[in-house]
């Protein structure tokens, strides 16, 4: 028999190995040397790896839509957001009205420009129609504080005939009151509002003050009615101006 040759074995593919080898640790990686650098892709350890989560559909960040109205546009509805609003710390902790036995409830506060008061205290038949509110006023040829206080006296006067939910606001100046379903004369139920101003001559006071009563709610021709009523007892106790020429130039500053 014959032993067997040595294989010839051509190295000249293997790639000759760098005289510093890797310093392999127990329970490490070893690092590639300084000198064994070459073009390969780094070492990529995937075992502890933290893979960024993707967003969620419920995301704070979105697109904003144009905020689509429906019918309520045709209604007068208001956004929730106005429904939901608390109330201010005024209208929270006022005083109570000085002749009426239950706590405040006031009305949203109107400003001196505004014709009819706030639009939520109209119905939504006439937020639907666009009707606007009746609007009155009376001239008085006495301060504000005794137009007032007249003014509180005759309705005061008045609640065995029908009138309720009388509340007045200091810090508005202002009176509201309501007629109930069964009165004296006969009319539909209507809410209305009385504000009062001082007029001023000259940068003073003149002693002169004037009202402006608003329609809240109800039947106009009942407000018509109850500022009749207002403007003849008032000149019956000499309480309104009787010039006529006087009298419009005054209502003419409100108008």
């Amino acid at each position: 028999w014959k032993e067997p040759s040595a294989a010839i074995v051509d190295d000249s593919h293997v790639r000759p190995r760098s005289p510093m080898q890797r310093n392999e640790t127990a329970g490490q990686p070893g690092k590639p040397s300084v000198l064994n650098r070459d073009n390969r892709p780094p070492h990529l350890d995937l075992t502890n790896a933290q893979v960024s989560a993707p967003k969620s559909s419920s995301s704070s960040e979105f697109p904003m839509r144009r905020e689509s109205k429906g019918f309520s546009k045709w209604f007068g509805r208001k956004k929730d957001s106005d429904k939901l609003s608390p109330p201010s710390a005024a209208m929270v902790t006022g005083p109570l009205s000085p002749f009426s036995t239950g706590p405040l409830s006031p009305l949203p506060p109107t400003t001196p420009t505004s014709a009819g008061g706030d639009n939520a205290t109209r119905s939504w038949f006439s937020r639907f129609l666009r009707l606007r509110p009746e609007v009155r006023t009376l001239a008085f040829n006495v301060p504000r504080t005794r137009a007032r206080t007249e003014l509180v006296r005759m309705l005061r006067e008045w609640q065995r005939h029908g009138i309720k939910d009388l509340t007045y606001f200091p810090q508005d100046n202002a009176i509201t009151a309501s007629i109930d379903k069964v009165n004296s004369l006969g009319i539909k139920p209507v809410t209305f509002r009385i504000e009062l101003f001082v007029v001023l001559k000259n940068g003073r006071k003149a002693g002169l003050s004037l009202a402006r009563c608003s329609q809240m709610r109800g039947a106009a021709s009942s407000f018509r009615k109850v500022v009749e009523v207002l403007e003849q007892v008032g000149r019956d106790r000499g309480l309104l101006v009787e010039d006529e020429s006087q009298w419009n130039e005054l209502c003419g500053i409100l108008a």
